[in-house]
């Protein structure tokens, strides 16, 4: 992530050292951007579809956790990154006054712009360094946090559970019986469905999936949710489902 927004950075620096308006200068501040995003976006499905580990982390609260894919990640929120700083320096070069001030419009049409692309990119970096995207199972709930905010999903409000076999690259739904007790904080109210976050999680998504209907099935384990003896019972469990 440092390394790509670096790059687009040094190409900007470097063109305005050489001269910003020679053809040199802007194919360094305007193209070295692109292959950079085009080869994050490309780094994407591998990411996601590389081998992941067949176990939850012991968290707090009591839980098990499935933390974020933390270099799949890291591309996503460099490719905003380096979007980002394309974009600036293009509305930079825009608005440069050659005859007088740019229109009123214009400066707060760019400006709306470039908050919005701020402001994505730093959800994308807290997802990265403060788990942004994650998964908890609780022996009460389970816990969906994305980008867009939280979904806290009691055992009881569920219907059907995930797909046991679902695609690495697609996020899985959660069927919902009991709509009224599921819990939502943030932007992701407009989303009544339950969705799990699979290709941006760190961990197998079958063994997930597996481990939720596991516990829809057998509710008499939950109370063990977050303990080392469970998380040792549940391992155990799911080699019998060969997740």
């Amino acid at each position: 992530m440092v390394v790509a927004v670096g790059l687009a950075v040094a190409g900007i620096v470097v063109a305005e050292f050489i001269g910003a308006t020679t053809l040199p200068g802007l194919a360094l501040s305007l193209l070295l951007p692109g292959p950079i995003i085009f080869g994050l976006i490309a780094l994407g499905p591998w990411l996601a579809r590389r081998p992941k580990p067949t176990a939850l982390r012991l968290g707090t609260g009591p839980a098990f956790v499935a933390p974020p894919e933390y270099p799949l990640l890291g591309a996503m929120a460099a490719q905003q990154l380096t979007f980002t700083v394309f974009m600036a320096n293009l509305q930079l070069r825009v608005l440069e006054p050659d005859e007088g001030a740019p229109p009123l419009a214009l400066l707060m049409v760019s400006l709306l712009l470039m908050v919005s692309l701020f402001g994505l990119s730093l959800l994308w970096v807290v997802a990265v360094f403060r788990d942004g995207i994650r998964l908890e199972l609780r022996p009460e709930s389970l816990v969906v946090v994305t980008l867009l905010g939280r979904q806290e999903v009691p055992w009881e409000a569920i219907a059907v559970g995930p797909p046991p076999r679902p695609s690495t690259w697609d996020a899985s739904p959660v069927g919902i019986g009991r709509q009224d007790l599921v819990r939502t904080t943030g932007l992701i109210k407009v989303f009544p469905q339950v969705l799990l976050p699979l290709d941006q999680l760190g961990v197998q998504p079958a063994f997930l999936t597996n481990a939720i209907n596991h516990y829809l099935l057998h509710p008499e384990y939950r109370a063990g949710i977050g303990t080392p003896e469970e998380h040792d019972r549940l391992q155990r469990a799911m080699a019998v489902y060969g997740g």
